[in-house]
């Protein structure tokens, strides 16, 4: 914003003229004798209530010189250090870069091949310093791009508009507050508007060729003839966007001056929800011209439609002045103007042609997906027996809706032999919401008798099995969903892979099916004895963990259980172990155990041993045997001892000897 301060002696006051853009211009007329009282009221009010916008701007150098230099700018504007995402930088001459901070680039600085750069130390920086370096003094350049201008001509380069919502950078989310980037079609019928938009380029076909056709006026939508510009002519190559499923939008271009424009607009293919460089989508790959026509009065009697419905649309507007014949009179600018870029509209789409299936009776279905906006969709269809639509009721709302619902689908069901004729009717009225129809010739469906499938359970190491079925036509198809191999013709089943499955019979005409579940069941485990113990229980085996399978244990013949309580009274015991099924397989129970060579496992054999016994020493005696001493009995152990060191024995040979001799005792099983 431009502020002056002038003084005016015939009218005894200061002239206060304040310029935010060009042709827009504030004035104040203050008394001398209220200036005190006046003034610094009415120059806050003025500079609050005016608007604090964050424009995207493209800086372009006029002349040779310094970068803290006006002169060296077009316009006089210096750009900073921070190279904002939606700015572009061109440098077209040579250039000092001489600002106290290192250059840090978010959005794109285009070099001319024949620029020199220097930074403030006199250091030439070349093309490559830019490229492979991408430096300037010695801060590194981030997420920016430094590469060579676009060619002449070339939809790259276009301006951003500078208005309108934001990518959020997450999925394609947009931020319709007021944003840095803009350049979205916001929603509702106010429109967000860019004025004094200057040609960036001239016309080159071999960079860019314009073919305008099946052109409109706008204002009327009559057919138009436009004319492309001329070699050289000033063009301005302009981007913006509309959000998924907006489906349509309104747009409008206004010469500033007394002279008509003419336009042209293509989509980039190669779509994103963000911006790269300062713009939208990639501008070296755009459509074939989608829409083209004369200079706007008033908005369109119709909307535009995007192109895809479903995905992000970036739109390159191409904008000449027209009957232009030479660059003595090709000069213009323009106003843009957006809004309706929620699918405020009604709308319906078919998306895509129905597909049409047969059902097993005979009857088949008929399916058709739709894309809409602001509107409620009715369906009918003479003859058939089912009208089934997802969502339902099909109520398609605006884009920005939370959540948004755009896209549906109707499925319509027909007996055999009657042809499919289904109206599709939106609610409300306006070019794109009109009744959509599809019809066509009802298909020859085989009939066939759905069959009823048996399984068995198999077991690994058990052999094979087959699977059967009655009811259904013979000569179909077996398939299982794993866990072995079968013979498509037979149903006979090898089994490799423990787990639950399903085997499936299709008969060989309509299609007919039928589905049952099965169990295929490791092989039983096997298991080695655990280490004795002396009156603490044992461990149990540990066995290979098999998914979809739980273990559980026998202990002395009692029920399999996946944690028995281990026993630790003394004696001998018995240990088996089995796999069980752990979920639900079909008809088949959770806890379900397999059998045969699938069942238990091996038994093996553990001791818990009694404590040692202790003992008293019996009396002494005079020239006689002394009695053993007593030892608690315990229920599968003998008890022996030892005398005098020698051998354990259950009845050993009491000495008579005179002297003095030791006894020890223990339990042996």
């Amino acid at each position: 914003m431009k502020k002056t301060l002038t003084h005016d002696s015939k009218r005894q006051g200061y002239f206060l003229g304040l310029t935010q853009q060009p042709q827009e211009q504030y004035f104040c007329l203050l008394h001398l004798s209220t200036l005190r009282l006046l003034c610094s009221f009415v120059l806050l009010l003025l500079l609050a209530t005016l608007p604090s916008l964050s424009y995207a701007y493209t800086y372009s150098t006029v002349a040779n010189g310094s970068w803290n230099s006006p002169k060296t700018w077009r316009g006089g504007i210096v750009p900073k250090s921070f190279i904002k995402a939606e700015d572009v930088v061109n440098i077209r001459h040579n250039i000092v870069y001489n600002l106290p901070k290192d250059l840090i680039v978010k959005g794109k600085v285009n070099l001319e091949t024949d620029v020199v750069c220097k930074n403030s130390a006199g250091k030439i920086l070349s093309r490559s310093f830019f490229v492979e370096k991408k430096y300037i003094q010695n801060d590194k350049i981030k997420e920016g791009q430094i590469a060579p201008p676009p060619t002449v001509g070339a939809p790259c380069n276009a301006s951003r508009w500078n208005d309108g919502g934001s990518w959020t950078g997450v999925g394609c989310g947009v931020n319709d507050g007021n944003s840095a980037d803009g350049g979205i079609v916001r929603c509702a019928n106010s429109a967000d508007t860019q004025s004094g938009i200057d040609d960036n380029t001239t016309y080159q076909p071999s960079a860019f060729t314009i073919t305008p056709s099946g052109c409109i006026n706008p204002n009327n939508l009559a057919p138009v003839t436009i004319t492309e510009p001329f070699t050289g002519q000033k063009i301005a190559w302009f981007n913006f966007d509309v959000r998924p499923y907006a489906g349509t939008y309104d747009f409008q271009t206004i010469a500033t001056g007394k002279y008509d424009l003419e336009w042209a607009l293509y989509y980039s293919t190669a779509e994103t929800c963000g911006l790269t460089g300062g713009l939208s989508g990639d501008c070296s790959q755009l459509s074939g011209v989608i829409a083209c026509g004369t200079n706007f009065t008033g908005w369109s009697p119709q909307p535009f439609i995007t192109p895809v419905f479903d995905k992000a649309t970036n739109l390159y507007l191409v904008v000449w002045k027209k009957g232009a014949t030479s660059s003595s009179n090709d000069d213009f600018d323009f106003t843009f103007k957006a809004r309706y870029g929620c699918g405020d509209f009604c709308s319906v789409f078919l998306n895509g042609s129905p597909t049409v299936t047969c059902n097993p009776d005979g009857s088949y279905k008929v399916v058709q997906s739709l894309n809409g906006s602001s509107t409620t969709v009715s369906v009918t269809a003479p003859g058939s027996t089912s009208i089934v639509t997802n969502p339902s009721p099909l109520t398609f709302t605006t884009a920005d809706a939370i959540p948004n619902v755009n896209t549906g689908t109707v499925t319509v069901t027909y007996p055999a032999g009657v042809n499919y004729n289904i109206t599709f009717t939106p609610s409300g009225a306006g070019t794109y919401c009109t009744p959509k129809n599809i019809s066509g010739t009802a298909p020859v469906c085989p009939v066939c008798t759905t069959p009823t499938v048996t399984t068995t359970n198999a077991c690994i190491g058990g052999g094979n099995v087959t699977f059967t079925q009655t009811g259904g036509t013979a000569g179909g198809t077996w398939s299982v969903s794993g866990g072995g191999t079968i013979v498509p013709a037979t149903g006979v089943f090898t089994p490799t892979t423990a787990g639950c499955y399903t085997a499936t019979y299709t008969t060989s005409t309509g299609g007919c099916t039928d589905t049952k579940s099965f169990v295929v069941f490791p092989g039983a485990p096997t298991i080695t004895a655990p280490s004795n113990t002396c009156n603490a229980a044992f461990s149990l085996p540990s066995v290979t963990a098999v998914s979809g399978f739980t273990v559980q244990y026998s202990i002395d013949g009692a029920a399999f259980e996946t944690s028995p309580t281990v026993p630790s009274t003394p004696g001998c015991h018995t240990i088996a172990a089995r796999y069980v099924l752990t979920s639900t397989c079909g008809a088949t129970a959770a806890g379900t155990a397999g059998t045969g060579a699938c069942g238990n496992s091996n038994t093996v054999s553990v001791v818990v041993f009694p404590n040692a016994p202790s003992i008293t020493a019996p009396a002494n005696t005079c020239a006689s045997a002394f009695s053993l001493p007593s030892v608690a009995a315990v229920s599968g152990f003998t008890v022996e001892y030892s005398i005098d060191g020698a051998a354990f024995e259950t009845s050993p040979a009491v000495p008579t000897t005179p002297g003095c001799h030791t006894i020890a005792a223990r339990y042996v099983l």
